[in-house]
């Protein structure tokens, strides 16, 4: 058995490089429609946003709480 020719190396991670590139585009970009919905209300860190999703057949909620990290200071 041993080693992998590295001609054949080579092509099997070509195949999959191409493979995952497609995929990626067959699938499209990420849906982003949750950060488009209504803020209902704010309660400090909290946030109420409701959206109708497409086909969705009332409005629904979601509880979302915003994180801030300052980012490092290096002196």
């Amino acid at each position: 058995m041993g080693s992998l020719n590295p001609g054949v190396l080579f092509l099997m991670i070509r195949s999959l490089v191409v493979v995952v590139v497609i995929s990626g585009v067959a699938v499209g970009p990420p849906n982003h429609a949750n950060a488009q919905a209504a803020i209902k209300s704010v309660h400090d860190d909290w946030q109420v946003r409701c959206d109708t999703p497409p086909g969705a057949q009332g409005e629904q909620c979601s509880l979302i709480q915003s994180v801030y990290r300052p980012p490092y200071l290096i002196s």
